[in-house]
């Protein structure tokens, strides 16, 4: 992995709009034992506040109940391949 310091100083601003622009997140957890867990998800952002809508049940709100950090990745999609 390469590390530029001009990432870590962006602009709240130019967060926000990368954000706002985005369709999908990525959601890593960590379970008791270390595994981490992924998930893919839809959200909505407003500038302040991420919402994500998980199950009750699932095994990443179970690792937030025990352990609440988490990574939240922003996927930005290049192109979409439809199945015929």
């Amino acid at each position: 992995m390469i590390f530029h310091d001009y990432y870590a100083n962006m602009p709240r601003a130019e967060i926000d709009r990368f954000v706002e622009g985005q369709e999908l997140c990525r959601l890593v957890t960590l379970g008791p034992d270390g595994t981490p867990h992924l998930g893919l998800y839809p959200f909505v952002y407003d500038g302040g506040t991420l919402d994500l809508h998980l199950v009750r049940v699932d095994e990443q709100v179970q690792d937030l109940t025990s352990q609440p950090r988490c990574l939240e990745e922003f996927i930005e999609i290049l192109s979409e391949i439809s199945s015929i």
